[in-house]
């Protein structure tokens, strides 16, 4: 991190990537399904664990909804063919919230799972370390709140050793103060690197963002998601509006940190990047929020909703023409060969 303060800003390096392509050298030979193996297997399982939780999680339709957007989605398509490490930060992102919300949902040990998986994700890449951090305090303070201080008292078999205890007691102060001090170290360095962020960056084109974030330049199928996702974020199903709150809290801490500590901001493209992390969180809840559209719009053809006589045009006549008129691909969808 000093290094990447004192020096050029985040690096488009990976070193867990080049360890994979040392072992291949070793081993079998290098390739270019062996570059791109890893990404894949990524990607693969993306598309498999999101729906499931999804499934599990929020609703069976949500999970139907999720799939079918994942299956849309032309970053799932790009990221799974580079072989670069963003489909797998795509993938331990979306890991450290499943496991958050399994030790929520009572499962033991699944915060330590997720702490895993965040400090595998920062060693691929550190792009996506705000993020991840802010996922792991919103887990860590949801957890609080549902059981209250007891929730961070050590295993029993640590508060009942006499030697135990008190040893793993002075490891974790001794790693915090360390970590202090670094971090007190490093604030000049990063103060300095803002400054030169401000002084020589270029404004970031966030509507061309949105454009690339999204599937289409189809203005009706931007706006159809982008008020999906605000009814996602408000839902009362179970587990949504946790989900809701963490991406909220994910996204603050990610584009803060784009906005004040990444100079280049005229590379639309490397900011799309940055801001992977949050895709499979944001695919879900837009899922969610699609899924309680069609509730509302099946409830109000029943006659169970009152005024249903209104919203259910009003939703269909939203939804369908966005649905059947996608538009084209963003241009930098377009010019890519994964789409040939």
């Amino acid at each position: 991190v000093r290094t990447i303060l004192a020096e050029k800003g985040l690096p488009d390096v990976s070193i867990p990537m080049a360890l994979w392509d040392y072992l291949l050298i070793q081993t079998i030979g290098l390739s270019e399904w062996g570059f791109r193996f890893p990404v894949l297997l990524a990607g693969l399982l993306a598309l498999v664990i999101l729906p499931v939780f999804a499934w599990r999680r929020i609703s069976p339709l949500t999970g139907v909804l999720v799939a079918w957007l994942a299956a849309l989605s032309p970053q799932l398509v790009m990221f799974s063919r580079f072989a670069r490490p963003y489909m797998p930060i795509m993938l331990l992102s979306l890991l450290t919230v499943v496991f958050w919300q399994q030790q929520l949902a009572g499962k033991r040990k699944r915060g330590w799972w997720a702490i895993l998986s965040t400090l595998f994700a920062i060693s691929l890449s550190p792009t996506g370390a705000p993020a991840l951090a802010a996922a792991n305090g919103c887990g860590v303070l949801l957890l609080i709140k549902q059981n209250g201080w007891s929730a961070l008292r050590p295993p029993r078999i640590v508060r009942d050793s006499r030697m135990i205890g008190p040893a793993l007691m002075v490891v974790v102060c001794v790693a915090l103060i360390a970590g202090l001090a670094q971090a007190f170290r490093m604030l000049p360095l990063a103060h300095n690197f803002m400054l030169r962020t401000q002084s020589k960056g270029t404004p970031i084109d966030w509507p061309l963002v949105l454009e690339y974030i999204s599937f289409t330049q189809h203005p009706g199928l931007q706006f159809w998601f982008g008020i999906s996702l605000l009814i996602g974020l408000l839902s009362p199903k179970p587990g949504g509006r946790s989900l809701g709150f963490t991406l909220v809290v994910m996204a603050l801490i990610q584009v803060g940190c784009v906005v004040l500590f990444v100079p280049w901001g005229g590379r639309t493209f490397s900011i799309m990047r940055y801001l992977l992390v949050l895709y499979p969180l944001a695919l879900l809840l837009i899922a969610t929020g699609i899924d309680l559209q069609l509730s509302l719009i099946r409830r109000a053809l029943s006659g169970k909703a009152r005024g249903g006589g209104l919203w259910a045009p009003a939703a269909l006549i939203a939804m369908v023409p966005s649905v059947l008129n996608t538009g084209p691909l963003p241009n930098l969808f377009q010019g890519s060969n994964s789409f040939t």
